[in-house]
């Protein structure tokens, strides 16, 4: 095999894993067999594909080698100090580290700019045939889950998609929208530039739908530091964009401030989110250095073998099971990865890559802030997206390092 070679297996597996939540969907809904394996098996292929490709080029180290393997020894530590409960640690670690290994995918399967900017594009356009689904829901007829809404807020449909979860949704959409930003400025052509306008236009109308305040705010932070990437006076256009959203749309307004109503905080401190958080620290507090153990508290795996409910906060979450070291290790590689990807987008001079690099950096930041109120890291979808977006992003100046020949394409 050649290493610029990409062939039909190759190039279908890669495929099947950006469409991942419309595969996903297709397996579990249409097809119904296979529905929890094909993910990982295709995931396992290219995975070896990336891993002889490592071996058979000379493309330098991503620079997260220390955090991950740092963080994954410390998962392993974990895993065998809790051998009495060995399989729901096990379970636990897998829900953490198993879509991690996509970065590997992001990072080594890419072998040409094109390749990249291709797959980039693919990726958006799944993301349009989602959105494009979640806001046709109310339509269709499509009956929303009860507990969405509080019954002390204006009851409104919350759009989900397939994906099953309007927060999710909101996660995906915040995520994939300021990489629609960046293919429109990476564009030349006029009527691709049109194409992205209509296609992020419908991308942010689906995040406004999920009525999801967390990717609302995480959407926000994420523009702001695209903005700031471009250049600091460009915030100026991103607050009057947010102020003429809050004008236009009184429905965000009503929204955020019934987060400070009594009724709201009332029923948070009993059952809601500040309980959660507030079970986590103590529970943080109890076993402050090492945690409950993986999959012991806080997540799908816990809620499902223990009984223990979701803390809607995967920090939170991550430090109840690991304690501080667990949290400062997991934190350490986000933020490497931030940085390494601000570090990549500022030594790369060619533009086109500049846009969407800056792009997609600013949709990791946004998955990575709404974590902090959701257990996004959880979905499989998007934490292999995560990891497969962040490889990719860190690869991407050196997919210009080699020129290709005719005889190798």
């Amino acid at each position: 095999m050649k290493y610029l070679t990409i062939n039909n297996m190759e190039k279908s597996a890669l495929y099947m894993l950006l469409a991942f939540p419309i595969v996903d969907y297709i397996f579990r809904h249409w097809i119904k067999i296979g529905g929890g394996l094909w993910d990982k098996a295709v995931i396992a292929f290219l995975v070896m594909l990336a891993i002889y490709y490592k071996f058979e080029t000379d493309r330098v180290e991503s620079g997260l080698k220390q955090p991950f393997t740092v963080f994954i020894m410390f998962g392993i530590t974990l895993l065998f100090l809790n051998m009495n409960n060995f399989s729901i640690s096990f379970e636990g670690f897998r829900s953490v580290f198993q879509f991690m290994v996509t970065f590997l995918i992001g990072y080594y399967l890419f072998k040409k700019r094109d390749n990249w900017i291709y797959a980039i594009r693919f990726l958006v356009v799944v993301g349009f045939i989602v959105a494009l689904y979640g806001l046709a829901q109310p339509f269709l007829g499509v009956q929303m889950p009860a507990g969405w809404v509080d019954s002390g807020e204006v009851q409104r449909f919350r759009a989900f998609s397939i994906v099953q979860s309007p927060n999710v949704l909101g996660s995906y959409m915040a995520m994939l929208i300021p990489i629609g930003i960046g293919l429109f400025f990476a564009e030349n052509n006029k009527k691709w530039k049109f194409f992205w306008v209509i296609i992020t236009g419908i991308l942010l109308l689906c995040l406004l739908a999920t009525y999801s305040r967390g990717a609302w705010i995480a959407f926000a932070a994420a523009i702001a530091f695209f903005a700031i990437l471009i250049d600091r006076r460009a915030l100026i256009a991103v607050g009057i964009a947010g102020i003429a959203v809050l004008i236009l749309m009184p429905g965000v307004v009503d929204r955020f401030t019934y987060l400070f109503s009594d009724t709201y905080l009332e029923r948070s401190s009993e059952d809601g989110r500040i309980a959660r958080w507030g079970n986590a620290m103590d529970q943080a507090r109890s076993e402050p250095f090492f945690g409950r153990g993986l999959g012991h508290y806080g997540g799908a795996v816990a809620a499902r073998n223990l009984g223990v409910t979701y803390v809607d906060n995967y920090y939170a979450k991550t430090l109840a099971e690991t304690g501080l070291f667990g949290l400062s290790l997991f934190i350490w590689l986000l933020l490497a990865t931030i940085y390494k990807g601000y570090q990549r987008i500022r030594d790369t001079e060619d533009k086109q890559l500049r846009w969407l690099m800056r792009g997609v950096l600013s949709g990791l930041t946004a998955v990575v802030l709404h974590n902090g109120v959701e257990n996004i890291f959880e979905v499989p979808f998007m934490t292999a997206y995560f990891w497969l977006l962040a490889g990719s992003l860190l690869a991407a100046p050196l997919l210009l390092a080699k020129e290709v020949s005719q005889h190798d394409e």
